[in-house]
Order: C-alpha cells, then structure tokens, then sequence
C-alpha cells in the first residue's frame, strides 16, 4: 500500500522524520519497502501481511504509529446534507436472500450529480497511491477506500432494472461483463449482486460494465456492505479477479464502519460533485455486531514472552493499541476487541500485540529455558521413504506430489482386476465432485501429470511419488504407502550429435533394477503379469522371495484415450511397506578384492516368448559359489534365426577371495552351470 506523507499527516500530526516514521512502522510488523520524493513530498510504500487488514488503510496506519508516539488519531469531520423531500423509500429496495453471505448491506441514493474530473488534489493523492482517476464519482470511492480501508461501489441508478437491489447467488446459465471488459460466467456458489432482471456486480470484487458510472450519469446508488470473507475470496480466485476491494473484503473487513464509510462518501459526493444525498439509509443487516470480550492472563503473556511485565503495563500496552479494557482482576484482564480488529481471535493473539508493541528486540532468551529436541528416535517407515526418495532421485528422476483427492473419472482409470469399484472410498461431503473419491492408486494422478505437462509442450517426463493409496477390503479400509513410477517421450535431452531415443520398457525395468539392488535385495525377479490397465506383453509383476510386491510395464492404449494422451506412457506401482520388510541395511564400505576376477561369455538360441528371468532363474538355482555376478551382454534378432527364436549372451564374472582363481577351476565351474541350465531350459533352447 502505497500513500504520500503530507496525507497520512492530516490524521496524526505527528513531528517525525520520513526515517523515523519508517522505522516505527516496521517495529510494528508493517514493514516499509520504500521511501520515495515525490510532488506531494515523501511516499511511503508499505507491505502488509494478511494477519494487518486493519492496516490497511490511511486511519488504520495512523492508529498504529499513535500507538508508537501516543498522539492522538484524528478522524475526518464532515455531515451530509440530506433532502427532505427525496425519500429514500421512493426510490429503491434492497432485498438480501443470503444473509450468511452477506451479513450488512448498504446503501444511499445521490442525485444531480455532475460527473467530471476529481480536483487536482484528489487526483495526486490517488496517484500517488497507485490507483488511476476516473471521474470525480469513482474517484471519491477510492478515496474513501484508502481513507478509511472499506470498499465502497456506485451503481448507475438509471441503468437498474426496475430500480432494485437483490443480492443473491448466481443463477445457472449467468453471465456478466465486469469493468475490465472481460467476461464471466459465476457458479451457483458466487454472491452477485443483482437489479431485477440481471447481475449488476460481483459482491465484493468487481461491478458490470452494465452499471457502470460514466459522464452521462445523473443519479447513482452507492453501495457500503460487509461481505463474508471466505466468499469473496472464492469467486476473485475462480473468477481471476484480484482488486483493493476484494483485497481486503476476503482479510475480513468491519461491519460496523459500513454506514461511516458510506456517509463520508456522500459527503464528498455532495462537495465535489455537487449531488444531493437522499434523506434516509437503506442499510440490511442480519444481526448487530458487537465488539467481542477477550481474556488476557499476565501470567501467560510473561511466560510466552519471557517477560516480567506488571497489570498495568500489558493495560497501558492495550490502550494504546486502541483496545478497551472492561475489566481487571487479579491476574486476567477482559479486554474489548473492536470490530476492525479482524486479526484478533484468542489470548495468544492479545499476547502477540503485547510483544508488538513491546518491541520484539526487547524480547531476550531466558536462561535455562532452552528447548531441545525429542530423544526419540525416527520412525522407521520415515527413514525408509528418506532412502527410497534418496535411491529414486539418483536414477534422475523427479518427485511428484499430488491430491489424495481425484473425481470418479480419474478413479476410473484403474482397471477392475486391479481394483473394483466397491473398493472405492467415496467421501460424504465434497466441495466439489472434481474430489470426491480417495485415490485406490497414484496412476490417475501421474496420468493427469502426463497430461497437463504434454498440453503444455513438455513431452519428456520421468518422475515418481511417494504417498497413501486408499481403498476398502471385507476386513475394513487399508491405506497403504506406494512408489510410482512414471515415464514418457525422450530417454535423453536433445542432443545435436545423438538422436535421443524413446522411452521403453527396459528402461522402466532398468530403473527398478537398481532401486532393488539400492535396497540390497537379492533375490528378486520380474514375471508376466496379465492386467488390464498394461498393454499385453508389456508388463511384469516384481517379485521378491515369491511375494508379488509391485506391478510395471506399458499403459495400455485404450486407458491413455481416456484423457486423450498420445505417446506412450510407462508405468510402475510398488509397496513400500513391503520393500521395507525386505530391504537390507545400507552397506558404507566394503574391501576392495585383492584377487582379480576371470570372466566368460556364453551365447544361446531362445525361443523368442521365452523370458529372460527365467534363465535367470535358472542360472541362481545352479550358482557356483565362486560365481560373483552374472550380466545380459546383448540379444540378437535376424531373418536367419527367425521370428521365433532369438541369440542371448550372458556374461559370467568368477573370483576367488582367497586366491587368484585358476582357468582350470572357472572352465569347470562354467561348464557345469551350462549343463544344468541347458537341462533345465529343454525344448525353450536350440542346441
């Protein structure tokens, strides 16, 4: 928030420097970016936080410095004329048909009005301010706005339907043109207000074109309402929308300055544009807004603060920050929290204004009262996720966080032999169906990630989550912990020399090689699996020590034409809390072999639908013991062999850790596993 000195002065005549003033402001948690010289003399920029929406204004920024230099604030003094013979009544009704939403609204009439430029004062200050003049009429509303913080909006009366008011929600089918000439079409969840027949504003955020003051205007109806924060900060998001008012309408605004505000804008509208004020108010309130009564304990602000304060300082500290206090007991002071007080909800904020007031750099450690860290150790299962996310973020890939929340759609996408329907858990009352349903899976989330970064030109993409899936069993609902894994486009980045290559399943299975091997678990292996959501033939399930711990390989296409996803996308889903079972403590250090290794080369012809685990399979069941590590070398492919048969060749690395292993001892050794596993293999290989 932005405003000249010279203003800010005509509130608390203070006889600060600039330099003084600024670092007053900040002690008080409203810092100040910049000091600048202008026409007007030094502007002062300020950054406020969302918990100071009382600050927002030139008497909000007044009433804190007086706290600071105890000089008194002083208020605007103006009356408004009003006319006798115009009777509000005779010229318009307001009806509110929610008041939830809408707890105070507003308004007065003011006719005669000649529409033309603001003074050259006004017009500086709002400038100066950062906010572009109209006309006279909006001009006096922005003035008011940073005058005294409440947002203010004037109507063409003359373009009103049948002259009324109505403040409800949208209807279905709704549109409305806003003042920046972009059009909106509200959901049935988006306070409008409205004339007879058509949307006139967005409560709070921003009016129509349809009612809007030009210099044709003679007559308006000027709107001062308290709308409930939560709403408007809902339809300036959805809409897109961000203005001063719904900035501070959606940080909690005060119901009782509606009529204040409202009538200083008469007044100047009476002043500066010569009209004339109506006699009466319309103003519609559900209920009256009394201050609310906190109790402060003096024990407690000194043990959180670390303080020795007496009553009567905390008592002193409260008024001058413009608190009443109601009463005083021996330990505990009521004090009276002002409407406009928005920020101030229990003790602990009372306790706050103490120590912002009392100066934060007054504040010092006491001793002996250092806090120190829990004993306890990890949980495990946090620790595993740590190495988990360590091992994942090593194969290059990236993490996804996304909503344990989707809709019924995405839910959708995970085929019935993975997870029927009646597992799904479907919650009671959702804000949205978008999320309605707990994930049974992280396939849909990944899925949409593919999505939403493919529609925006980033086709390449490997990355994995870490999070809860949730479904429901005869025995009750589960909420196991998973690791996805996704890939798409491109192994490589683009390279001038090298032509990147597509993403395949080799290298999804590559990947959780080495998680494994990161887990140092060994005896794991991958077999067909037939489920629906995969493309046949391109799918595994892992599995370790003969439990199925995990399923990968190729989305099929029918699930990526669901959400219209065109390039392959590879897949896996692992349970962590399996793994965590399985997994073997992380090895730091292990010697360096003192003898060197002997290795040999051996190449067979398999039948093509033969899998490569079950070789494997084969060569650890018949593993000699100086046998350190077996390697698929290369698979051939030609017409010669045919379509049914391929040539595989395995390498096998010998090592005797006692002593340099003998060429008599590796032949013999070799030899044998062949054997065996020719044996074992039987019609699956050409001899």
């Amino acid at each position: 928030m932005k405003f000249p000195l010279s203003w800010l002065t005509e509130y608390i005549p203070t006889k600060l420097t600039p330099e003084e003033i600024e670092e007053n402001l900040t002690v008080l948690g409203l810092e100040v970016e910049a000091m600048h010289p202008s026409d007007l003399g030094m502007i002062c920029d300020v950054a406020l936080t969302p918990n100071l929406a009382h600050c927002a204004s030139l008497i909000g920024v007044a009433r804190e410095l007086s706290a600071i230099t105890e000089e008194e604030v002083i208020l605007p003094k103006f009356s408004v004329k009003e006319q006798s013979e115009m009777k509000i009544e005779n010229f318009t009704t307001v009806s509110v048909e929610t008041p939830e939403a809408c707890p105070r609204y507003a308004c007065r009439i003011i006719s005669d009005l000649e529409v033309g430029s603001s003074p050259k004062w006004m017009r500086d200050r709002l400038e100066a301010s950062g906010i572009r003049s109209v006309n006279n009429v909006v001009d006096i509303t922005n003035y008011v706005l940073l005058e005294y913080g409440h947002p203010l909006h004037a109507f063409d009366y003359e373009k009103l339907e049948e002259r009324q008011i109505v403040v409800r929600m949208a209807k279905k089918g709704e549109k409305i043109v806003t003042l920046d000439g972009k059009e909106h079409f509200p959901t049935p969840d988006t306070l409008m207000i409205c004339d007879n027949k058509k949307p006139v504003a967005i409560a709070g955020v921003m009016g129509s074109m349809d009612s809007e003051v030009n210099e044709g205007t003679t007559t308006i109806l000027l709107e001062s309402a308290y709308f409930e924060p939560t709403q408007v900060r809902r339809a300036s998001k959805r809409m897109g929308i961000m203005t001063e008012a719904s900035r501070r309408f959606e940080r909690g605004a005060d119901p009782n300055i509606v009529l204040i505000a409202l009538d200083r804008a008469a007044a100047l509208l009476e002043e500066l544009a010569s009209g004339k004020v109506a006699h009466g108010t319309i103003d519609v309130k559900s209920s009256d807004f009394p201050p609310k009564v906190l109790k402060c304990r003096l024990s407690r602000v000194n043990l959180i603060l670390g303080t020795q304060l007496a009553l009567g300082e905390v008592e002193t500290i409260f008024k001058r920050l413009g608190l009443e206090i109601k009463a005083t007991h021996q330990d505990t002071i009521d004090v009276v929290i002002p409407t406009y007080r928005a920020d101030i909800f229990q003790e602990i904020d009372l306790i706050e204004e103490v120590a912002r007031l009392y100066g934060y750099n007054n504040l010092h450690q006491r001793k002996g009262a250092t806090y120190k860290s829990t004993t306890l150790p990890h949980n495990p299962i946090f620790l595993f996720e740590k190495r988990v996310r360590s091992l994942l973020l090593g194969e290059g890939l990236q993490e996804f966080l996304t909503c344990h929340l989707i809709s019924p759609k995405q839910a959708d996408l995970v085929a019935a032999d993975c997870m029927p329907s009646r597992s799904l858990i479907k919650l009671l009352n959702s804000s949205s169906i978008d999320q309605s349903v707990l994930r049974p899976s992280l396939l849909p989330n990944m899925l949409y990630v593919a999505k939403h970064n493919i529609d925006r030109e980033t086709h390449s993409i490997a990355g994995f989550e870490v999070g809860r899936v949730h479904f429901q069993t005869k025995k009750g609902y589960l909420e196991p912990t998973v690791i996805s894994i996704m890939l798409t486009g491109k192994r490589d980045p683009h390279h001038w020399e090298t032509k990147p290559n597509d993403v395949d399943f080799y290298d999804l299975k590559g990947i959780i090689e080495n998680f494994c091997d990161g887990l140092k678990i060994e005896t794991y292996g991958f077999e067909i699996s037939q489920y629906e959501n995969f493309h046949p033939g391109r799918q595994a399930r892992l599995m370790i020590e003969g439990h199925e711990v995990g399923i990968m390989g190729e989305i099929h296409p029918k699930t990526l034409r669901q959400i219209d996803l065109d390039q392959p996308v590879y897949f896996a889903e692992l349970n962590l809390e399996d793994l965590m079972a399985l997994a073997k403590p992380e090895v730091k250090v292990k010697p360096v072999p003192l003898y060197p290794a002997s290795a040999r080369d051996w190449t067979m012809t398999l039948k093509e639908s033969y899998p490569v685990g079950g070789v494997f399979d084969l060569i650890e069941k018949h593993r000699p013991e100086l046998l350190e590590k077996v390697s698929l070398l290369d698979v051939y492919h030609s017409e010669k062999l045919g379509s049914e048969w391929k040539n595989m060749t395995f390498r096998f690395v010998y090592r005797d850790p006692k002593q340099t292993i003998s060429y008599e001892t590796v032949e013999e050794a070799q030899a044998l596993l062949t054997k065996n596993v020719l044996k074992g293999l039987k019609k699956e290989v050409q001899i």
